[in-house]
């Protein structure tokens, strides 16, 4: 789990010239990277999914919410079946 919340939030201290930056990556990056988890299907990116659920780090809406933000862009990629990606993700959120 680890990996999955460092991959979320990134956390960087730059030291340049004696002045101190912090940065932080916004969770902007995160819906993609929740959703490629479903579309890909993997067992283990699904554990992900879950647990990501079960700890609050994302909503059901959320991720159908995500989804209907990406679905009308899908066309682009042919290799994406709008349809069993939108049938991956219901059964992941129904669970």
């Amino acid at each position: 789990m680890k990996k999955i919340l460092s991959a979320i939030i990134v956390v960087a201290l730059l030291v340049a010239g004696g002045v101190y930056f912090y940065l932080r990556q916004q969770q902007s990056a995160a819906p993609g990277f929740r959703l490629a988890k479903i579309e890909r299907g993997h067992q283990q990116d699904l554990v992900d999914v879950r647990e990501m659920l079960a700890r609050g780090l994302v909503s059901r809406r959320q991720l159908r919410d995500d989804f209907a933000a990406i679905e009308p862009l899908l066309y682009k990629y042919p290799a994406v079946d709008p349809r069993s990606f939108r049938q991956a993700l219901e059964a992941v959120v129904a669970q």
